[in-house]
């Protein structure tokens, strides 16, 4: 996810990926919303982030790329019933 969000600010921003500096996962949504997003319709931003967050939970979102991510604040796997 993070690959893809860095190609997409590279792009925008006319640089190599590897030249943009490491950004937490939620700087990287609401720059990328700034820079090209113009509205908060179905797939804008509120849908965008609240989906990152709860796909991987706001410590992982809102974490430091350069400090390592606790384990036990990922979400839980949901246990599957039949």
């Amino acid at each position: 996810m993070r690959r893809h969000l860095e190609r997409r600010l590279a792009f925008l921003l006319d640089v190599k990926p590897e030249e943009l500096p490491k950004l937490k996962l939620g700087t990287l949504i609401h720059l990328l919303f700034a820079l090209a997003g113009d509205s908060e319709e179905v797939g804008g931003f509120r849908t965008t982030i609240q989906g990152v967050l709860q796909l991987v939970g706001h410590q992982i979102v809102w974490a430091n790329p350069s400090e390592p991510v606790d384990e036990e604040a990922k979400p839980a796997e949901q246990a599957v019933i039949n």
